[in-house]
């Protein structure tokens, strides 16, 4: 099967200074693309559809665009997220990144249900060092053919 990365951009400096103003919500600051080529997928923004099938890798690569600050993956919620039988994928770290927290994947397990439907999901990250913000994509996730 295939990897599927996600590259994940963050303003940090824009988004600690919503945190900041009491919005943990992060999304107006969040630029997401994937490697699917898939084009009207939300690619540029929040709210990005990442389609897989079951049987791939998908991994999460975050990095502020400030190289002077920083952020990192705390961890994943959501339907899409877990171990039960409806649940995507259970993405965990990959410490062999640095820095530590930057990059996160996970074997995509189930499709959803109903199929070619969209399943949304919230990264945590950790801006900084110091505070705690959120977005929500989603996933597609379809049956091997």
């Amino acid at each position: 099967m295939t990897t599927i990365n996600v590259l994940v951009a963050i303003n940090v400096g824009q988004a600690l200074n919503g945190i900041a103003a009491g919005n943990a919500n992060i999304g107006n600051y969040v630029y997401m693309v994937d490697s699917t080529g898939k084009s009207n997928s939300g690619q540029g923004g929040d709210e990005l559809v990442t389609t897989v099938t079951v049987g791939d890798t998908l991994t999460w690569q975050v990095v502020s665009i400030d190289p002077s600050e920083q952020v990192i993956i705390t961890g994943f919620t959501g339907a899409a997220i877990g171990t039960n039988a409806g649940n995507i994928v259970n993405p965990v770290q990959y410490p062999q990144y640095n820095p530590t927290g930057s990059v996160w994947g996970g074997y995509v397990t189930a499709p959803t249900s109903p199929q070619g439907s969209q399943s949304q999901y919230s990264l945590q990250l950790l801006l900084n060092g110091q505070s705690h913000g959120w977005f929500d994509p989603f996933i597609i996730s379809n049956a091997p053919k």
